[in-house]
């Protein structure tokens, strides 16, 4: 379950609030360059697929159960995302 305050924060960006959308990155941008640099290995792709990540949750952030934790979809989404990439 998503705590109260990243969940409040999650329903504010989902009905568009890019200032809430701008703290959830803060909270997640090293988790999920931690993933794409060990699945790339490459510093700068990894960079540049954490923004492209981070774009298309946002795209796609109406689609997030918001009873499932935050972290590990917005993981999944940039994983697969560098997976794609490599292919």
């Amino acid at each position: 379950m998503v705590g109260s305050g990243e969940q409040a924060l999650l329903e504010q960006v989902q009905k568009g609030d890019l200032e809430a959308f701008g703290t959830i990155i803060q909270d997640y941008q090293n988790s999920v360059f931690n993933v794409c640099i060990r699945i790339l290995g490459n510093r700068q792709e990894a960079e540049d697929l954490v923004q492209e990540a981070f774009i298309r949750a946002y795209r796609q952030i109406k689609h997030y159960d918001p009873d499932r934790p935050f972290g590990p979809w917005m993981r999944t989404l940039a994983a697969n995302l560098c997976y794609n990439h490599l292919k």
